[in-house]
């Protein structure tokens, strides 16, 4: 039996074309839309919300995305991909 080593797993995943379509969005600031400021938005705060339910720690994280995603929608960005938030970075 061969057991691959973790190395080996991530470059498999990297070697996937839509992770690496995905990272090309982001890194490149270019591509079509796959998932929109507002679906980001949105399921930002339903993950939120589902956390605070179940009556888990909070995530700060989920609070962060839906602020930058919803701020992204409501200055007119609203059908551009959540990789637009990675240009605030650069």
């Amino acid at each position: 039996m061969t057991t691959s080593s973790p190395t080996s797993s991530l470059n498999h995943l990297w070697t996937s074309p839509g992770v690496r379509n995905r990272f090309q969005t982001i890194l490149e600031g270019s591509g079509p839309a796959r998932w929109t400021t507002e679906l980001g938005a949105k399921d930002a705060r339903l993950a939120s919300e589902s956390v605070a339910a179940k009556g888990a720690p909070r995530l700060w994280i989920g609070p962060v995305l839906r602020d930058l995603y919803q701020a992204a929608t409501d200055t007119g960005f609203r059908d551009n991909d959540v990789a637009l938030v990675a240009r605030i970075y650069r």
